[in-house]
């Protein structure tokens, strides 16, 4: 099944998703992943879902239900109860991360194709091989393949990350859900940060004081941060580079 119209939809084996126009709040496609070293590094996105978004939480929560009632096992079994199988929807107001949002993270074992919503002179997407074509706040379409786990009494239904295709560059929504104009906007003057003043005021007793890892410059370690404070990661970045590839087998956008 092909939709012509721009929105999610579902292909014909119920379990495929096609999920268009989502938010990436955290990327990678181009590297894998693994939390503190500690797990199977592994390709992911983070994807942002508008809770407005209605289409896009019925294919969803259809393919999640598609994917449960098909695991005969688990619809045989006297104890069964799909209310404690584990969901890949996250609802990010409950847990805080994502406030205003659901998301979702679709993982792989290899790296998922990512393509150009162009297509070259012989009619196939192009293919992006510039790891900063999808970056927090990037707008992507994706195919995401459901499937059901059941580890140690552990039940659930995963997404499989299979294709991803930048749909445009835009900025990223507060991670915190709330107006940072407002959150940071102190009465400095005012007797209630009394203390904050003095802090400000207060001058280093010794600069033999200062750690070398205060500098400004420091480039946190990967396991504990992506974030590095250098001046060649604020460079502009160039136009994403291009690379033709056959892809037209696997895409169904």
């Amino acid at each position: 099944m092909k939709n012509s119209k721009y929105e999610s939809y579902l292909m014909d084996n119920g379990t495929t998703a096609i999920l268009t126009d989502l938010e990436v709040a955290y990327a990678n496609v181009y590297e894998p992943f693994s939390f503190r070293g500690k797990s199977t590094p592994k390709y992911q996105l983070t994807l942002l879902i508008k809770k407005d978004d209605s289409n896009t939480l019925k294919v969803i929560n259809s393919a999640i239900d598609n994917v449960i009632n098909a695991k005969d096992e688990w619809m045989n079994d006297d104890f069964f109860d799909p209310e404690y199988i584990r969901s890949p929807l996250m609802d990010g107001d409950k847990n805080g991360k994502h406030v205003g949002f659901y998301y979702i993270t679709p993982k792989s074992n290899e790296k998922p194709i990512v393509i150009a919503k162009e297509k070259a002179e012989n009619g196939n997407f192009i293919v992006l091989k510039n790891p900063k074509s999808i970056k927090r706040g990037t707008r992507v379409n994706v195919m995401l393949g459901l499937y059901p786990y059941d580890v140690e009494g552990n039940r659930g239904v995963a997404m499989y990350l299979n294709t991803v295709q930048k749909e445009r560059d835009a900025a990223p929504s507060s991670s915190a859900g709330v107006d940072y104009n407002q959150v940071f906007n102190f009465d400095r003057s005012s007797n209630l940060n009394e203390n904050y003043q003095n802090n400000m005021n207060r001058q280093p007793q010794s600069i033999n004081n200062i750690s070398e890892q205060e500098d400004t410059d420091l480039i946190f370690n990967e396991k504990n941060s992506n974030f590095r404070n250098t001046e060649k990661e604020n460079e502009i970045v160039d136009e994403d580079f291009y690379e033709e590839e056959n892809t037209n087998e696997r895409l169904p956008f």
